[in-house]
């Protein structure tokens, strides 16, 4: 007699041992409740695989290492013996480099991420630099207090992930994971996009993602961007703006996916290399850096 031909059997309890008969009503369902350990091992960190779209799957292998162009400097410094072993101490070789990206993918989850950024000018900081007249004292001594987190800053590092996969689903790629760069050309700069994205439409491939998470409800309340020809734009003059052409620069990719993930709508933007911008940046980082900011830093460290 085939399989088909018996009556069915799933409605014949499997396990019975200590379960008895009940109405579905007087059924109650909870969640396990987690002890201390449970919960100290959930703790949340960042992701080093990567998030993987559902719906598009181009590549799957790690992503080159960054090309870090060679930025020559039209600068003229000569620097006192003291800034020259301060600079020293900041010098890093590309393949140093290299592996100080792939330790640093869990970004601020990790002590060397923060160490490295230590005396080293974020790309987020590059407006005020280049903008700022005078006090450069401040800045100085800000620039060994960069762990203190605000209230944004806490939900950002929060919403990340769930911001990635969002990003990921909307533009139908994969994420992946990047860590702090420090181009060797440039040693006392550093950059820390959020991810890498690949992108086989473009003539170069290999992009980067930026994040933000504003506690915002929509795009609308975003000072940072401006309706241009009923779309939004990021403001070229906000610091977010010099930020991800920081971000570029230093690392030799030609574009940057600009993310804004509000609670109800986000807003993506594909921002790709100013070359004329970026020079004058880079001039004004450097006159600033040297003249004013670097002797300040020996004070503070002294």
């Amino acid at each position: 007699m085939s399989k088909t031909s018996l009556p069915q059997t799933w409605h014949v309890p499997q396990r019975t041992a200590g379960m008895n008969p009940r109405e579905v009503q007087e059924v109650l369902v909870q969640q396990v409740k987690p002890t201390a350990k449970d919960r100290a091992e959930k703790k949340k960190t960042r992701r080093v695989d990567g998030v993987r779209s559902t719906l598009y799957n181009p590549i799957t292998e790690k992503p080159p290492a960054f090309y870090l162009p060679e930025l020559v400097s039209q600068y003229a410094f000569v620097p006192s013996p003291e800034q020259l072993h301060f600079m020293e101490e900041l010098c890093v070789t590309k393949e140093e480099s290299k592996l100080y990206e792939e330790e640093t993918q869990e970004q601020a989850d990790t002590q060397k991420w923060h160490d490295l950024r230590a005396q080293r000018l974020s790309s987020i900081e590059f407006k005020e630099v280049c903008t700022r007249g005078a006090d450069f004292e401040s800045l100085a001594a800000r620039q060994l207090k960069k762990t203190v987190h605000t209230v944004a800053m806490r939900h950002g590092i929060k919403t990340g992930e769930e911001a990635a996969a969002a990003y990921a689903d909307s533009v139908e790629c994969n994420v992946f994971p990047a860590g702090i760069v420090i181009n060797p050309s440039r040693p006392h700069l550093v950059s820390s996009p959020d991810g890498r994205v690949y992108d086989p439409s473009e003539v170069n491939p290999w992009g980067l993602l930026e994040i933000k998470c504003p506690l915002k409800d929509s795009i609308f309340e975003l000072k940072y961007l401006k309706c241009v020809n009923v779309s939004y734009r990021l403001k070229t003059t906000h610091s977010y703006y010099y930020q991800v052409m920081g971000q570029l620069l230093l690392t030799g990719c030609q574009w940057v996916d600009f993310y804004a993930y509000c609670k109800t709508d986000f807003h993506c933007e594909r921002l790709r290399f100013e070359a004329e911008f970026c020079s004058e940046v880079k001039m004004k980082l450097d006159q600033n850096y040297f003249e004013y900011l670097l002797p300040k830093l020996l004070q503070v460290v002294a």
